[in-house]
Parts: C-alpha cells; sequence; structure tokens
C-alpha cells in the first residue's frame, strides 16, 4: 500500500474524532433514558448519545450539539397533567323464531298425537308461532390521573379464586387460595401531539384454563385521537345463529355481541 494512503487510514479516524464534541446535558424534568431514543437521530452517524447518572453524554459535532440543545428546551418540560376516561360498551342480542302444529290428527281408523311445547295436548290441531327478541346493553366507566409520557394500567374483568395445595413433612395438606385477576385489560402510554393524543398500547387477557392455569395473551398498537374527544381504541364482534327442523315444526334461533373500548384524554390546568 502506498505509504500515504496508509497514513490517510491511520488519520482518518482521528480526524472525524477531532471534528466532534463531548458534551453532558442535564434534563431538570424528564428521565434522561426517555430523552435519549429522541435525541439519538439528531447525533449524525459519527455521534452518540448515552445515559449516565440521569444525564446526557452526546458527541457530535458542533451543529448537531445546537440543534440537540434546542430539542432538549422543548421536550424538558414539567410533565403535563391528563386525565384519561375509559368507558366499555357492550350489546348482546337474541332472537327465536320458529312455528309448530301440535294436537291429535285423526285419519281412518288411526291418529297422529303431536304435543304442545308444554307437553300439553290440545284437543284439535294448534299452530303456535313464536317470535322473541332479547337485548341487553352495559356499559363500564373507569377514569384516572396520569402524567404525560408515564404509564397508566387499566384493568376490565373480575378476580377468580386460584387454589394451591402444599403436602408438609408430617403428611398434612394445607390449602391457599389467592385471587388473581381474570379478564382484560391494557397499559396505555399517552403522549400529546399538539391537539392530538397519541396512545402506545399494551393490551392483556387473562382467562381460567384447566387445573387453576390463567392463560395469558398480549399484544401492543398505537393509536391517535383528537385531545378531549371520544375515539375507539378496541371492539369484538361475535355472531351465531342455529336451525332445527321436525315433522311439524321448524325452530331458529341467533345471538349476537357487539363489544367497544374508547377512551378520551383531557388535559389538566
Amino acid at each position: 500500500m502506498n505509504p500515504r494512503a496508509l497514513l490517510f487510514c491511520v488519520l482518518l479516524p482521528f480526524a472525524v474524532f477531532a471534528q466532534t464534541s463531548l458534551e453532558v446535558l442535564e434534563p431538570r424534568h424528564r428521565l434522561a433514558r426517555e430523552l435519549q431514543p429522541l435525541l439519538e437521530p439528531l447525533a449524525g452517524p459519527d455521534g452518540s448519545v448515552s445515559v449516565f447518572d440521569n444525564k446526557l453524554v452526546v458527541r457530535a459535532a458542533p451543529a448537531q450539539l445546537a440543534g440537540m440543545r434546542q430539542l432538549l428546551e422543548q421536550l424538558d418540560r414539567a410533565p403535563r397533567q391528563l386525565m384519561i376516561h375509559v368507558r366499555q360498551g357492550g350489546v348482546a342480542q337474541r332472537g327465536e323464531r320458529g312455528a309448530g302444529l301440535s294436537g291429535v290428527y285423526r285419519r281412518g281408523d288411526g291418529s297422529i298425537v303431536v304435543p304442545g311445547p308444554d307437553g300439553r295436548l290440545p284437543r284439535d290441531v294448534e299452530l303456535q308461532l313464536r317470535d322473541r327478541q332479547v337485548r341487553d346493553d352495559s356499559s363500564i366507566s373507569q377514569q384516572l390521573r396520569v402524567e404525560e409520557g408515564r404509564e397508566a394500567q387499566i384493568m376490565l374483568g373480575s378476580s377468580q379464586p386460584y387454589i394451591t395445595r402444599e403436602r408438609l413433612p408430617n403428611g398434612s395438606v394445607v390449602q391457599r387460595s389467592e385471587y388473581i385477576s381474570s379478564g382484560s385489560g391494557f397499559t396505555v402510554l399517552p403522549r400529546l401531539q399538539g391537539e392530538r393524543v397519541q396512545l402506545q398500547i399494551q393490551s392483556q387477557q387473562q382467562t381460567p384454563g384447566r387445573g387453576g392455569v390463567i392463560d395469558s395473551r398480549s399484544a401492543s398498537s398505537v393509536v391517535s385521537g383528537p385531545l378531549g374527544e371520544w375515539f375507539e381504541i378496541g371492539g369484538a364482534v361475535q355472531q351465531a345463529s342455529m336451525s332445527s327442523g321436525a315433522l311439524l315444526g321448524y325452530s331458529q334461533g341467533s345471538a349476537s355481541s357487539q363489544n367497544s373500548i374508547q377512551v378520551r384524554v383531557e388535559l389538566l390546568e
């Protein structure tokens, strides 16, 4: 290799290093680890941002450092207080429709006997028509206060008894019971973006399984909506139908349920 080229390769890292400056930035209101991922994109390919003792250790070119200081001034403010309202609504509908004949149908020396749905046997042939619709509405609401950028946990469900048995050395058995939350819930991390709010959601669902085991599932998503207004963050729709037929009648049934979860975030003064 040419000696000049070799010298250039050796001195290049030192030249790049000399173009960057090291500075320690100390946030006053927010945690340094929360600000680190927000400042890292401004450090440039040769810069870095690390955290030590709740301080930001920044290495970057002077121009990048100026931009990072400006961004830090915008981000490092006292966290705003938010009120999160949550409501869960559900609608369940059940319907049944059917028709049937009952009674005694005689022809010649024979007869056909068909009892009614209640077991009663009318003297003459009767036609029964059924058409029933049932609707159930439910609503659950909660509210909690949280700082911007802090997680809040919301649980929807109930507690189930979980029983354990332990055999002691003397042969006796001790039974213990504790209540474990069974249902659905989520953690939400709010961030304000002007007149809108962004919610980072981690949903959790726990259902009782066999042998007292609790099955858990989780998922994450990010949604946004207008500040101070209700918007939907999740829901589910279920439908089922059935039908049956007999010699002198038929029956049809249907069931459906619709659940939705809505939130509203307010800025507290």
